[in-house]
């Protein structure tokens, strides 16, 4: 007599079980029977042994098997075991990408063979391509923003539900890296944006600063419309405006708060902070105070001048192609001076022929688009590929690709896949 008949397994590597032998008469032997099939020695599913009348149960395989265990005098019991199959486990509870031209791989670590991929549906293929390097092992590769699961299956009929998401990630130029954009070539090009008289314009930028410098540049135009950090202060400077008005010698405007960043002076702003920040100029206003307007996260920000702009009259238009030193449009460098490169990882960049209002620079605050429906756009880039790159796509239309340039000097440079950070946006305060 057993004190028990059965046994259940939860998987092949389970710990063994054990049964008592209640009464019995030595000398036990065991045999196995598989269901529709003769009683057999061999051990296939289960293994049984018996030592001072309590029987070892050591789980082998999934499946059915009884255990007919056999005394010396010829009694039989019969224990009926059950193995369930492997819960299938992958090497990631989750495929997590960093940008969306990164891969990564992963494998079934445990499971039971002839692994099965479930097809793709159309929107997971336009955010995601799947290779199979080999039997449970896979490459994904992204193609997009976004959220999904894959879904595999195994010859035990297990299912496993693995979450993806592709996130975005920031170009962390880290003060030896900026972006470059041919806007005098993007004038002569498509001369019909009339980028030399432009009575408006709007630049967008979202990104984190490392540390602060006096004068490091964030984006814009030396010696024409410059969004920087201001001149002198290395530690909290407030954001600065650098702009051109007919009869003013180096006028510039300050933000009321600071940039906060990862400085690690003890009286420093920290830690740093993801910025959306938008400058917008529009020369049909009647002076220079109501001309320039910056949006931190969206709010609108108090300015100061340098000196008293209300009786001012700003320049009427702009000439995007015109700057000093450089010769381009740049994000994180100006004056060609290695001191003003920006010390900031860079999400997304935009330039606009037009003054954004505060309700259109919220809505689109931190939004991702593969191109915007208007004529109004001039450059837009998101710096979120994940690998290594030199040159980020213009996804306005314009093809005025943003290229990596560095402080020694390469045109083009790259941005290593490893200088690629996360990205919070809008940033939780």
């Amino acid at each position: 007599t057993l004190k028990s008949n059965e046994a259940i397994f939860a998987e092949p590597d389970a710990e063994s079980q054990y049964i008592a032998i209640e009464k019995g008469n030595g000398g036990y032997t065991f045999t196995y029977q598989v269901e529709g099939g003769e009683p057999t020695a061999d051990a296939t599913i289960v293994e049984a042994s018996e030592d001072e009348n309590l029987i070892t149960l050591k789980p082998k395989a999934r499946g059915d098997v009884k255990v007919i265990v056999t005394d010396q005098k010829g009694s039989e019991e019969v224990i009926a075991v059950k193995v369930n199959p492997y819960k299938l486990k992958a090497s990631v509870e989750t495929v997590s990408i960093g940008g969306f031209k990164a891969s990564t791989e992963f494998s079934i670590v445990k499971g039971n063979g002839e692994y099965v991929l479930q097809a793709l549906s159309e929107a997971d293929q336009e955010l995601m391509d799947v290779i199979v390097l080999d039997e449970g092992t896979y490459k994904v590769t992204a193609k997009k923003l976004g959220a999904t699961n894959l879904v595999i299956t195994d010859q035990a009929g297990e299912k496993l539900t693995l979450p993806v998401s592709v996130n975005p990630v920031a170009a962390d130029i880290g003060g030896d890296r900026y972006f470059y954009m041919d806007v005098k070539n993007l004038n002569h090009r498509i001369p019909e944006l009339g980028l030399q008289h432009l009575s408006q314009v709007t630049y967008e930028i979202i990104f984190y600063p490392n540390d602060t410098r006096g004068l490091q540049t964030f984006m814009g135009l030396e010696g024409n419309l410059l969004l920087r950090s201001e001149e002198g202060r290395d530690t909290n400077p407030h954001f600065q405006i650098a702009f051109k008005a007919n009869g003013l010698s180096n006028p510039y405007l300050l933000s009321e708060q600071v940039v906060y960043s990862d400085r690690k002076d003890a009286n420093a702003k920290k830690p740093g902070k993801w910025y959306h920040v938008a400058l917008v100029y529009d020369g049909t206003q009647p002076n220079i105070m109501e001309a320039y307007k910056l949006y931190i996260n969206g709010v609108p920000e108090k300015l100061t001048g340098k000196e008293d702009y209300s009786n001012k009259a700003p320049n009427s238009s702009m000439d995007l192609t015109i700057m000093n030193a450089d010769n381009y449009f740049m994000i994180g460098r100006a004056n060609n001076n290695d001191y003003r490169n920006g010390l900031i990882r860079v999400y997304q960049a935009r330039i606009w022929k037009t003054a954004r209002t505060e309700q259109e620079i919220k809505e689109n605050l931190c939004e991702l688009k593969s191109g915007y429906n208007t004529d109004d756009l001039v450059g837009y880039w998101i710096f979120s590929d994940g690998i290594e790159k030199s040159e980020y796509e213009d996804l306005s239309g314009h093809e005025m690709n943003a290229k990596v340039g560095d402080h020694n000097g390469a045109k083009p440079s790259t941005i290593a896949a490893d200088r690629y950070k996360s990205v919070e946006c809008p940033h939780s305060y």
